[in-house]
């Protein structure tokens, strides 16, 4: 897995998120915790997936790129718009998917998993 530098999170995730990433890296349930990914079809922008998908022995987890974090699913869909506001104001453009990536190149965290 890897996770982008400037996560987008939810609001009072910001003290929880060493604790949140950790169980997801080390696969311990969380009940109401989203991700926000980019998926792994390049023709879609963004993803949202809850964070137990990831229990499932074999979800395609290796490749998983998270940008975001949310607590609950409203919480993600509010992220969802707030990317796509950003995306639209410092690019002209609704390609999320490009103005991320682009932010990557400026550093990232991976993790094994």
């Amino acid at each position: 897995m890897k996770w982008h530098k400037n996560l987008w999170m939810g609001k009072d995730l910001d003290e929880k998120l060493w604790k949140i990433k950790w169980k997801i890296n080390h696969n311990v349930g969380q009940l109401n915790i989203y991700l926000l990914t980019i998926p792994t079809n390049p023709h879609n922008q963004l993803e949202i997936i809850h964070s137990a998908m990831l229990l499932f022995k074999h979800y395609p987890k290796k490749d998983l790129y998270i940008v975001g974090i949310a607590k609950g699913y409203e919480e993600a869909l509010s992220l969802v718009c707030q990317i796509t506001e950003q995306t639209l104001r410092e690019t002209h453009t609704a390609n999320i998917r490009e103005y991320i990536l682009k932010t990557e190149n400026k550093g990232g965290e991976t993790c094994q998993s």
